[in-house]
């Protein structure tokens, strides 16, 4: 048995539904606007799989992924995005680490006043580590930038 709650606090009619991952709704309720609904659903009549509940209206869906083991419910936790991490060190190194949880294709710039001084690109990788000497820069401001499933990370660092 699972709780089902919403809190409507749009004026839009949002629909409720539980789907298993080849789309097929196991349970379906519209909740009016400005209204809450709460039921205990009975998950006992699912088979084990992968399910999620998606709360949908106009411009707007959520969705929460569960799966039935052994005639267990478990919750499964949203992938967190990872950050990168950049050090900078004291020999003109500059260190990259990036755990790419998507594992979206990912590609690094090192810009100084908006001119790419170096790339790569399509790092599919799941745990990107990238060490880059940069002695033979000339002095002044950069910019690392990861792009990375259409989010820009950056970092700047100066060559003295």
């Amino acid at each position: 048995i699972g709780r089902l709650g919403v809190i409507n606090v749009s004026n839009h009619t949002l629909t409720v539904e539980i789907k298993n991952k080849n789309a097929e709704v196991f349970f379906m309720k519209n909740v009016a606007g400005n209204k809450n609904f709460f039921q205990l659903v009975d998950l006992n009549a699912l088979p084990d799989g992968e399910y999620k509940v998606v709360v949908s209206g106009p411009n707007f869906s959520s969705e929460k992924k569960f799966t039935i083991e052994n005639s267990t419910a478990k919750i499964v936790p949203k992938e967190a995005e990872s950050i990168p991490v950049f050090n900078f060190l004291e020999n003109n190194t500059l260190l990259v680490r990036y755990y790419n949880v998507k594992q979206n294709s990912v590609n690094i710039f090192i810009e100084n006043d908006n001119d790419v001084v170096f790339e790569e690109r399509d790092i599919n990788d799941l745990n990107i580590v990238k060490k880059y000497s940069l002695t033979k820069l000339p002095k002044g401001r950069y910019v690392v930038k990861i792009y990375s499933g259409g989010i820009i990370y950056d970092y700047q660092f100066v060559i003295n």
